[in-house]
């Protein structure tokens, strides 16, 4: 019977050791295995509003497992509402790497979170790193679109640019103050607030304030002067020459006058010790300086009264420095050739009669307009905002009346002060220099004009110009899709993204699996890397970390199998 009974029992262990056995095995849901290190960097740990900044997560498993893949996200920890994710990046040799610039000012702490694959279960979180993000300083420019308001609108325009390493257009409103008052709101919009007031006649000064948003600082432009209505700089004595070539011409009293510079003439002023009626008239005169021919321009009969007046030409005559005419003047009260003591005028000449009253007729004012010489330029850029080595034009233009002789001669543009080029002005009246020379951060632009026989040397007022290191692209191929045995061959291209035209500088620096491994200069924008590499597969990625004119990018990755 025992010899029966030992086999059963030996077989009921086994059994139950075989069961035993089973239920100690792991199931397939807890198979995986968990990451053992998961840590998170940034580029940049302070920087400004609309900067890049880069965000690396690396996950890797126990030694000899898997590297992960699949995606993994950023949550940012301190976001008030606890939802806010600022984006998601793949998985590449264990390595993700999330750009951006869509970061808001503030403090942002990230960590960042494995979403899982094949291998690895989800949930798996790095650390945390925290980015500190300022507002972005702005400049704000504020030009006349206007420069002679003689009736109607004035055009203003302000310019509201960020300040590198900042990019990007400003947004939310602009004020524009009259006077010290402020007077209008205007939205921006694509960086610019236009703003088209009537404004009273007399000069007034505008300034534009940018009242800044979350992102952008606020600024102030410099202010500008307008005036509204009609110039009122009058001549001068060098401009008008009077002399005492007095003759009477039909009962009406004429004096001559050298004009001493281009201008427009456009009334008299009259000074009387009672009332009349004046009528005035500008002639040409011969050799001798009598008027010669019917009136160049007119006006009158107007009343004057005491002390003075002023007696509008009809249509303002042009003259010309060096150019001689003749002042015509009749009243209704009479000319005369007696000398009179009763003013206490002694010596005689040649006088005109206002009830009683005899007033010299060389004491006649002729008011002129210097419309020429108060002319002013004004200087504005094709794209405030640019990016190293893009194209920007530079103009400097007049508002000049087309009946009168246009600007000639050359400009000079300077850039923080030094030259960096200059223009002949067109027949349009215009200046234009195209250049891409300006260095990355803000410049201060500005021109001088030599003058001409007309138009008198003088500074333009200047604007800004903020330029932005250029974007790059990195792409990099692999020269040897198989390789069996020898070294692999690859090669990085680095780009400048338009509108920027130069090609970056500098060198690339080309990882292993996560593992930075060699650092190869760029020649003309390409780097060629050989390495010899262990046999297995491995994934290639290259890295252009910026420079002092371009900004940083990252090649897609590249899986190389080597040997078979």
């Amino acid at each position: 019977m025992s010899t029966r009974r030992v086999p059963l029992v030996v077989v009921t262990l086994a059994a139950a050791l075989s069961f035993v056995g089973l239920a100690a095995l792991p199931s397939a849901a807890t198979a995986a295995v968990e990451p053992i290190t998961a840590t998170i960097s940034a580029s940049a740990t302070e920087t400004v509003w609309s900067e890049p900044v880069i965000i690396t997560a690396t996950m890797a498993g126990p030694a000899g497992s898997p590297r992960p893949t699949g995606t993994v996200t950023y949550p940012d920890l301190e976001d008030p509402d606890g939802d806010q994710t600022v984006g998601t990046a793949p998985l590449y040799g264990g390595v993700a790497r999330l750009r951006t610039k869509a970061l808001p000012a503030g403090s942002h702490t990230f960590t960042a979170t494995h979403q899982g694959d094949g291998t690895y279960p989800a949930g798996t979180t790095t650390g945390h790193v925290t980015v500190v993000v300022a507002p972005a300083t702005t400049t704000t420019t504020l030009v006349s679109r206007k420069t002679e308001v003689l009736s109607g609108t004035a055009w203003f325009q302000a310019t509201v640019a960020a300040v590198a390493p900042a990019s990007g257009a400003p947004t939310g409103t602009v004020d524009f103050t009259v006077d010290g008052t402020p007077t209008a709101t205007v939205p921006l919009s694509g960086g610019m607030a236009t703003w088209r007031p009537r404004l009273a006649d007399g000069p007034h000064t505008i300034t534009a304030a940018y009242t800044g948003s979350e992102n952008q600082q606020a600024s102030t432009s410099a202010a500008v002067q307008q005036h509204i209505g009609p110039p009122t700089t009058p001549g001068t004595p060098d401009q008008i020459s009077s002399g005492n070539d007095l003759s009477v011409v039909d009962d009406r009293i004429a004096q001559s006058f050298t004009v001493g510079a281009t201008g427009l003439l456009d009334r008299v002023s009259v000074p009387t010790s009672s009332d009349s009626m004046m009528t005035i008239a500008i002639h040409a005169v011969d050799e001798s300086g009598t008027p010669t021919g019917p009136p160049l321009a007119s006006g009158g009969p107007d009343a004057v009264s005491l002390p003075a007046a002023d007696v509008p030409l009809s249509t303002p005559l042009l003259v010309r420095a060096g150019e001689r005419y003749a002042l015509v003047v009749s009243t209704d009260r009479g000319v005369s050739m007696e000398g009179s003591g009763s003013n206490g005028y002694a010596g005689g000449g040649m006088m005109l009669d206002f009830g009683g009253f005899w007033i010299p007729f060389d004491q006649y004012d002729l008011a002129f307009t210097t419309y020429v010489r108060t002319a002013i330029p004004s200087l504005s850029v094709s794209t405030p905002e640019a990016v190293w080595s893009q194209y920007v034009d530079l103009t400097v233009g007049w508002t000049v009346p087309s009946f009168l002789p246009q600007p000639t001669g050359t400009v000079r543009f300077l850039s923080d002060g030094v030259e960096i080029g200059t223009a002949t002005v067109s027949n349009a009246g215009t200046a234009r220099l195209r250049t891409k020379a300006l260095t990355v951060g803000p410049h201060a632009i500005t021109a001088i004009y030599d003058g001409d026989d007309t138009f008198p040397a003088r500074p333009v007022t200047g604007t800004t110009v903020t330029v932005a290191r250029a974007e790059t692209t990195t792409t990099l191929v692999s020269r040897k899709t198989e390789v069996l045995s020898g070294s692999a061959w690859f090669q990085a291209t680095v780009a400048p993204v338009a509108p920027a035209t130069s090609v970056p500088i500098s060198a690339v620096t080309f990882s292993v699996d996560g593992t930075p491994t060699a650092t190869v200069p760029l020649v003309g924008g390409v780097a060629t890397w050989r390495p010899r590499l262990a046999d297995g597969p491995h994934t290639i990625t290259v890295d252009f970390p910026g420079n002092f004119t371009h900004q940083s990018s990252s090649g897609l990755p590249v899986e190389q199998q080597i040997g078979s």
